[in-house]
């Protein structure tokens, strides 16, 4: 469990601060960055676990509130294809069940327009005590976290995102991303699987990935342990260093699992 506060933590500078917040479907997280960009402050708890007594630290604005939003559809279009006039008709592709914020963003550094849909419910509490909250689905943060890993490296690189039981792979091939998607992981085996058959349908199944990881995956478990049989590398992903973010000391051992929270930096 995530519990971190420096011993140079004022709450009544609060109006420096940004807070960034990841709102997964088991558990959500919180952050505190300065205008430095250096931590702060850190929490993980269940959803409807947060009460009064936290949010009392917090008696004033802040500069800046982000919100990573896990229940959220989306799609991509190269963006030198994307036409604005045809917006309705790529929404159209997305489920709505009227619940739900529609937006689009640039990923710049990938060439690729973002189009998504997140879903308003759990956000409420969020949104109604910073009404000036931007939200953003949690593949946006990732790939603008990860995208020098991939444009930087010819080889096939592979990042690998756990949240609770979804997946979030992203594949880049020649500096290029060429593919995403995120599932449920129901065993081992169904990764295996789907490993397997993508490489098959890629056409590049003799091939040796670098696989970067973040999330919710540990050293020596499961899922670190089968990709270790796929990768040429594989390696947990450095959040201070793809967001820009500081982190502690005391929070380096768990640094991959903040890189969809600090991503929210790069998303604007």
């Amino acid at each position: 469990m995530i519990n971190y506060t420096s011993a140079d933590f004022d709450a009544q500078r609060t109006p420096d601060y940004t807070l960034l917040a990841r709102l997964g479907l088991d558990e959500q997280v919180l952050a505190v960055v300065d205008e430095a960009w250096r931590l702060k402050f850190a929490m993980a708890y269940g959803p409807g676990e947060m009460d009064g007594n936290v949010w009392d630290r917090f008696p004033l604005g802040f500069s800046q509130v982000k919100l990573a939003v896990a229940d959220a559809g989306h799609l991509f279009l190269p963006a030198e294809v994307f036409d604005e006039a045809y917006t309705q008709t790529y929404f159209s592709y997305l489920p709505n069940d009227g619940l739900v914020n529609s937006g689009i963003s640039d990923i710049s550094s990938l060439g690729i327009k973002l189009l998504h849909q997140t879903h308003r419910l759990g956000m409420e509490s969020l949104i109604a005590r910073f009404p000036q909250a931007h939200s953003y689905p949690t593949i946006q943060a990732l790939l603008c976290s990860v995208a020098d890993y991939g444009k930087k490296s010819e080889d096939l690189t592979f990042v690998l995102d756990k949240q609770s039981s979804r997946i979030t792979l992203c594949v880049f091939k020649a500096g290029r991303f060429i593919y995403s998607n995120d599932f449920e992981l129901y065993s081992i085996t169904d990764l295996d699987y789907y490993l397997l058959s993508l490489l098959e349908h890629l056409g590049l199944a003799d091939e040796h990935p670098q696989i970067y990881l973040s999330g919710d995956i540990t050293m020596n478990d499961a899922i670190h342990q089968l990709l270790l049989t796929y990768g040429k590398t594989v390696l947990f992903a450095d959040s201070g260093l793809l967001t820009g973010v500081a982190i502690p000391a005391e929070l380096q051992q768990h640094q991959h699992r903040l890189l969809t929270l600090l991503g929210l930096r790069l998303c604007g």
